[in-house]
């Protein structure tokens, strides 16, 4: 039982509760207002519980604390911290102090810490239910393909069949017409033939909310990763971009200038951060994506429960790769793609410059896709601890309007580069980000000390790619430069 399995295994923290417990059920820790005046002092958002006869009574300054703390110590047994929402804890253990106190007075009950604390437990355990979210996404097209699935996230487009697999639920929200009069022309006016995405959470509906959505963004920045693949330009020139709709830059304003050399005035209509563009996705740019990017790996890594530390750090640099394509401010977006590549290369706060300025080249040299030539090392390098260096101007000084576009698109390209590597290093058997710094360092020490080993990439494990393109081998390649 889930139960058994919470007291057994956090005995530390149910320790805890039961010191707090008697405190927060006593009744002389509670304030009953005698007045009006005295009422309003506590204010409207004071903690509370009702007692009867006596009425609304008031947390004093001591069991504030306790009830806090209390509420705190339920939120760090995991089982709960994963399931349920911190306000449905804090609820649930006000409403179990009410009756506890309500006992106390009432029956002259003692507080009976072992029945009501896994009572509470279990009522939070009971709270949890499986809900399915349905969002409505932004500059995303689906051609030829009705639905993709990413992890466990569906991309569809909301057809009238799709419309139709809602009546099973009819029956039980119909009541008083409530399905046919409210539900179905809701889902028409919202959802009907728009690109629509949706997923299962579960816990209390908070807690899935919260769930759904961020498996929702984690979805949304595998598309902005794509787009980073396909055209890093974007991430400069905000063509495109992905939200969800309540997200979404739709909205628009007229503006007026004034040319005060000649005293002319210029109207702007529909001035708007709409994006240009639309991502369409279509079977040929999946069948891409599957032969030459990995896709179906990440598809993998984003369902799988037990994740490596190298697919952890994957799914991270996707995710501040994504935001970074979806960020208006070309400072902001810079420090995001550093962000991403800091999650695979930075493994200590010491020499990052160093490791970065050589980690990075040396993958990308040396991975698999052959994104730089080899006597092209030495110049990443320089340019690598360049921006790095813009990086950290822009953090510590508060550096605006300094990075230019080529200086985004190389870093975002760096980005997205060193993580398609890492994801073929992942189908090579690589787990730790230790095996890949200690195989870069020593490829870097290498290309430094012998001049010849950039003429036989076949010394370091990679099959010859004469006849193929350089910059882009495929997964199906046998053999890598890092092996």
């Amino acid at each position: 039982m889930e139960l058994d399995s919470i007291f057994n295994g956090h005995k530390k923290l149910i320790r805890k509760l039961r010191h707090l417990w008697p405190s927060l059920v006593n009744p002389r820790n509670f304030l009953i207002p005698e007045t009006i005046e005295e009422h309003k002092q506590f204010g409207i958002f004071a903690p509370r519980i009702k007692i009867e006869p006596c009425g609304e009574c008031f947390f004093n300054e001591k069991s504030k604390l306790c009830l806090r703390e209390f509420s705190d110590t339920i939120y760090r047994i995991p089982q709960i911290a994963n399931s349920v929402s911190y306000n449905l804890v804090y609820q649930t253990a006000k409403s179990f102090i009410e009756k506890a106190v309500s006992d106390r007075v009432i029956h002259s009950t003692k507080a009976d810490f072992e029945r009501d604390i896994p009572n509470l437990i279990q009522s939070l355990v009971d709270s949890k239910a499986p809900f399915q979210f349905y969002r409505v996404v932004d500059g995303v097209k689906l051609e030829g393909i009705e639905s993709l699935m990413i992890g466990d996230v569906e991309l569809f487009v909301c057809t009238e069949a799709k419309e139709k697999e809602l009546q099973v639920y009819r029956d039980t929200n119909n009541e008083r017409g409530w399905f046919d009069e409210y539900i179905i022309p809701f889902v028409r006016k919202t959802y009907l033939n728009r690109v629509c995405i949706r997923t299962v959470a579960i816990g209390d509906r908070a807690k899935a909310e919260q769930i759904a959505v961020r498996k929702i963004k984690e979805s949304l920045n595998v598309l902005r990763f794509i787009i980073c693949m396909l055209r890093p330009e974007t991430i400069y020139d905000n063509r495109l971009k992905i939200n969800l709709l309540a997200e979404a830059y739709d909205l628009s304003e007229s503006t007026m200038d004034v040319n005060l050399a000649d005293n002319s005035i210029s109207l702007s209509f529909g001035k708007t951060r709409k994006p240009f563009d639309t991502l369409p996705i279509d079977v040929p740019l999946l069948e891409n994506l599957k032969q030459h990017y990995f896709f179906n790996d990440l598809l993998g890594v984003l369902t799988i429960d037990n994740r490596t530390e190298l697919d952890e750090n994957i799914l991270t640099s996707i995710y501040w790769i994504g935001e970074a394509q979806n960020d208006f401010l070309s400072e902001s977006a810079f420090i995001k793609c550093w962000t991403a590549l800091e999650t695979i290369f930075s493994l200590d706060e010491d020499g990052i410059t160093k490791t970065l300025g050589r980690g990075i080249p040396i993958l990308l040299a040396f991975g698999g896709y052959r994104f730089i030539k080899l006597d092209e090392i030495e110049e990443v390098q320089k340019k690598v601890e360049r921006l790095y260096r813009k990086r950290s101007k822009v953090i510590h000084r508060g550096m605006y309007e300094s990075v230019s576009p080529m200086e985004l698109i190389d870093v975002c390209k760096y980005a997205t580069w060193s993580v398609l590597t890492c994801l073929g290093l992942r189908t090579k058997g690589y787990k730790k980000l230790e095996q890949i710094r200690i195989e870069t360092e020593r490829l870097f020490q290498a290309s430094m000390s012998h001049a010849k080993y950039f003429r036989k990439p076949d010394q370091v494990g990679n099959a010859s790619t004469k006849g193929r393109d350089e910059r882009q081998v495929s997964k199906d390649d046998e053999k890598s430069s890092i092996h």
